[in-house]
C-alpha cells in the first residue's frame, strides 16, 4: 500500500483528532519517523496517495457533520446559545477538515503601521510600492 510512515502518520492523525487533542502535525511526523526536514513541511505528507487514502472516511464523517450542523444552524434563532454552541461546533469541524486534508487552518496578516508605510512611501492601496519594500529588504 505506500508508505508505512505515512500510514503511521494517517493513523496518529486521525487519534489525535478524534480524543480532540491539539494536533502538531511536524511534531507526529518526527514521532512515527519521518526526517526533520520532512517534519518542517507536513505538507509534503499530507498530499501523498497513501494519507489521502487513510484520511478520506474521517474527512467524509467530517463533511455530514458539517452539514448536519449547517442545517441545525439554520432552522436556530442567532441569539440563542445554542446557535452559538452550533457555530463553535462548525468552526472546530472545519478547521479539523483543512487539518486533516493538508490546507491552512488559519491565516496571518501582517499590517505595517502607517508611520513606516509613509516612511517608505508605501501607500494601502499600492501593492507594488509594498513588493518593492519587499525586494529591498531582502539580501540577495
Amino acid at each position: 500500500m505506500g508508505s508505512i510512515n505515512a500510514q503511521r502518520f494517517a493513523h496518529k492523525v486521525s487519534e489525535k483528532v478524534r480524543s480532540n487533542e491539539l494536533v502538531n502535525m511536524g511534531e507526529i511526523a518526527r514521532n512515527v519517523g519521518y526526517a526533520k526536514s520532512t517534519s518542517l513541511h507536513p505538507e509534503r505528507i499530507t498530499k501523498t496517495k497513501t494519507y489521502k487514502k487513510l484520511a478520506k472516511p474521517l474527512l467524509d464523517r467530517i463533511d455530514d457533520e458539517i452539514s448536519e450542523v449547517q442545517a441545525a444552524m439554520s432552522k436556530k434563532d442567532k441569539n440563542n446559545e445554542d446557535y452559538r454552541v452550533l457555530a463553535y461546533s462548525l468552526d472546530m469541524l472545519v478547521k479539523n477538515k483543512q487539518l486533516l486534508s493538508g490546507g491552512i487552518t488559519s491565516l496571518n496578516v501582517f499590517v505595517l503601521p502607517s508611520e513606516v508605510m509613509s516612511k517608505n512611501g508605501i501607500q494601502s492601496d499600492n501593492v507594488d510600492s509594498i513588493k518593492s519594500i519587499e525586494s529591498k529588504s531582502i539580501p540577495s
